[in-house]
């Protein structure tokens, strides 16, 4: 099947990497090709000890804001081996021709590929042109007079700023995973949970709660999510902690995705269960009034 690939990493995917998705769909649709992203299973800066090294998105969570909200076909990963990290950059394109399908290429101004990243937006297209494949390069997306970039991303969910970070990315911020088995704690005080993991190298937004909605076997659901220790019942590991409104159902052990909406407060620990128990009917209705306006604004 032929192909239009985007090319880049895509970590914290925000309105710059939108342009560039957009530029892949038309080339697609104008080309009779197929719209796909081709990815590498980790950034080559963490890989070189370059950096921050935590990620926005998890890859399962890349995969899905890519084909849910941008409408791309196919994501393929490359792994970033030494193979990968000592290719030739002439040996790129056409990799990417023999084991993709690659019919058109579309990258960043700043796109690097090849050994010592010596392959950039113009040899890309350079290749291209001598191959006879279509290429285009697409133009930094900036926003209030910086660029648009996953560190801005990065440090404003570490603020708890999930409403400003949005509009950066164009789409709320996505945490997804399994439901594990937690202590069934918040059942017996009538509002069950769902525990997910942050998985190992994401980052985790700051520690609070937060207005959110759920995606749970195709369908959304408004709801509040504590991101942290759990400090009042003991809690260590780190982790997210959903409450779903108006939900029933057994989801443990399937894979949910959480969109965080914003924060409402710190997490904090209560000097009883009781008294947690009173926070968490406080915060439901601050949840429920910011998701209403969230709805009359978005949907």
């Amino acid at each position: 099947m032929p192909y239009a690939l985007a090319l880049g990493f895509f970590d914290g995917i925000h309105i710059g990497h939108a342009a560039l998705l957009r530029r892949t769909l038309e080339m697609a649709s104008q080309g009779g090709l197929t719209a796909a992203v081709c990815t590498l299973d980790r950034s080559p800066a963490s890989a070189f000890g370059r950096g921050d090294k935590r990620l926005i998105n998890s890859p399962d969570d890349r995969r899905y804001i890519l084909k849910r909200f941008f409408g791309i076909d196919e994501v393929f990963e490359l792994k970033f081996d030494l193979r990968m990290q000592t290719l030739a950059p002439q040996g790129f394109v056409p990799m990417l021709v023999s084991d993709f399908g690659a019919r058109g290429l579309v990258c960043g101004q700043s796109y690097t590929f090849g050994d010592g990243a010596r392959g950039n937006a113009e040899t890309l297209r350079d290749d291209c042109e001598r191959l006879g494949l279509d290429c285009a390069v697409v133009d930094e997306v900036r926003l209030d007079g910086e660029a648009v970039s996953s560190t801005r991303i990065r440090s404003l969910l570490e603020q708890g700023e999930t409403l400003a970070a949005q509009r950066l990315l164009g789409h709320p911020h996505i945490l997804g995973g399994s439901v594990e088995h937690g202590r069934a704690l918040g059942r017996t005080l009538g509002f069950p949970t769902a525990n997910l993991p942050i998985p190992d190298g994401v980052l985790a937004p700051k520690y609070g709660v937060y207005a959110v909605r759920a995606e749970v076997d195709g369908k959304r659901f408004d709801g509040i999510a504590n991101v942290g220790e759990k400090p009042t019942v003991g809690g260590a590991k780190v982790g997210v902690e959903v409450h779903i409104f108006d939900f029933s159902g057994d989801i443990y052990g399937k894979r949910i995705s959480i969109e965080f909406d914003r924060f409402i407060r710190p997490e904090r620990k209560f000097d009883d269960i009781s008294a947690l128990e009173v926070q968490v009917k406080r915060d439901k209705l601050v949840a429920k009034e910011a998701l209403k306006v969230t709805r009359r604004t978005t949907d």
